[in-house]
């Protein structure tokens, strides 16, 4: 029968996510840390950390005693070894995939983590997970200072426990437990002591910009928790979500241009995916009775869609969201369409290259350059109301001495176009 005796004593560990310049490197795998045969790096040399794949590693190490604690990295391979002076080794001698490296932590006081400011969220996908050699053994066989898991009789349930906090100020934190090692079955026959490298899912996190790590144990005595505090981490995945990069600019309809194209080329990033991976979409438009929208390649084209009476006026501030996915993850961005034009039903170019009203403003005659003998034109006011049209004999003069002062269109028939100019009467 079990006996359910256990204290929980918790300390903290935390790493920040850092956004650093590695482009789809998101497995802190510790291969990148050079160290010579059978060795380790404790934090000796008082860099404060490390840093693998998207990961900022804390270390604390006390130049007085000469200790460490937070997160060490080692490529020890000692799996039998039961004495603190084992405590760089894991119990299964190498990295996850067979690697060479791996990371190490050491639970004791609490070091603190430098959260960065990221433009993108770290998403936690997960990480594997063993146990120290030193840690293994002591739960197994017991020491002078830590008693062998499961007691005498093997029926004490005892358990060594770690905790994932996910962070991301100011959202309250969440919590995944992890037994290392569990002794509370019934059956005796199920109780285990982690020894291979295991997965632990950290999905449920959502997005975080740190982790912390906290070790409990039912072996507790007047100092605090008896079991050696150390476990060991490869490979800890973490994805982000794309970002906006350069925000679309804001689309502002005239009479002269009704649709707008605009390349998404920059808009958005995303630290561990190529640019390729990108999909985009349009994900909503405010109200297609009034503007539409469309993706060609990298070009988002958006257009008027009110109908256009003549001597309308369009009015309305609108929007187009945009999205961004990579991996699963999603970014938006918003470009916001506004119009307020007086439309006169005229077909409007740009052939201001070839018409030339002049003077602009005109005092008497307006003279055009670039129409020719029999071409048409209406003079309208901006009601769309035509005020006088002709068709150009003698002359392309136009007496405007009897037209009051303001604003008014010239509309040209010439050749096979109809365009349309803006001049000013004084």
């Amino acid at each position: 029968m079990k006996k359910n005796l256990f204290t929980i004593i918790t300390m903290i560990i935390v790493f920040g996510i850092s956004c650093i310049n590695a482009k789809a490197q998101t497995v802190s795998d510790f291969q990148n840390l050079n160290l010579g045969p059978d060795s380790y790096w404790n934090g000796s040399d008082l860099s404060g950390g490390y840093i693998s794949g998207a990961c900022n590693f804390i270390n604390v190490y006390d130049t007085t005693f000469f200790s460490w604690s937070g997160f060490a990295y080692s490529n020890k391979q000692d799996t039998i070894t039961a004495s603190w002076s084992n405590q760089y080794s894991c119990i299964k001698g190498k990295g996850v995939l067979g690697t060479s490296n791996y990371a190490l932590a050491y639970v004791y006081n609490e070091p603190k983590a430098i959260i960065s400011n990221q433009q993108s969220k770290g998403y936690s996908k997960g990480m594997y997970v063993t146990n120290s050699t030193y840690t293994y053994m002591s739960m197994l066989n017991g020491d002078p200072y830590c008693k062998k898991f499961g007691g005498i009789s093997g029926n004490d349930s005892d358990w060594f426990k770690l905790s994932i906090i996910g962070y991301h100020y100011p959202q309250i934190p969440d919590t995944i437990s992890f037994y290392l090692a569990d002794y509370r079955f019934s059956n005796n026959a199920l109780d285990y002591i982690i020894k291979e490298w295991t997965w632990v899912d950290l999905t449920s996190f959502n997005n975080v910009d740190s982790l912390g790590f906290f070790l409990s144990s039912t072996d507790n005595g007047t100092w605090g928790m008896n079991t050696p505090a150390y476990f060991c981490v490869d490979n800890l995945t973490i994805d982000y979500a794309p970002f906006v990069l350069n925000p679309l600019a804001n689309i502002n309809f005239s009479e002269n241009s009704l649709s707008q194209s605009m390349s998404i080329a920059n808009v958005f990033d995303d630290i561990d995916s190529p640019s390729l991976t990108l999909n985009y979409s349009i994900a909503k438009v405010s109200d297609t009775t009034k503007i539409s929208a469309s993706l060609n390649g990298l070009n988002l084209n958006v257009n008027n869609a009110v109908l256009l009476p003549v001597k309308s006026y369009i009015d309305y501030n609108e929007y187009v969201v945009l999205s961004c996915q990579s991996n699963g993850l999603i970014a938006y961005d918003t470009v916001y369409v506004n119009a307020h034009i007086l439309y006169t039903g005229i077909n409007i170019q740009d052939f201001s290259s070839k018409i030339i009203l002049y003077p602009n403003p005109v005092a008497s005659v307006l003279h055009i350059k670039g129409v020719t003998k029999d071409d048409e034109y209406e003079l309208l006011n901006m009601e769309g109301s035509i005020i006088k049209k002709g068709v150009f004999q003698k002359t392309v003069d136009l007496d405007m001495n009897l037209l009051p002062s303001g604003l008014y269109l010239i509309k040209l028939k010439c050749a096979n176009s109809t365009i349309t100019k803006r001049f000013v009467k004084n």
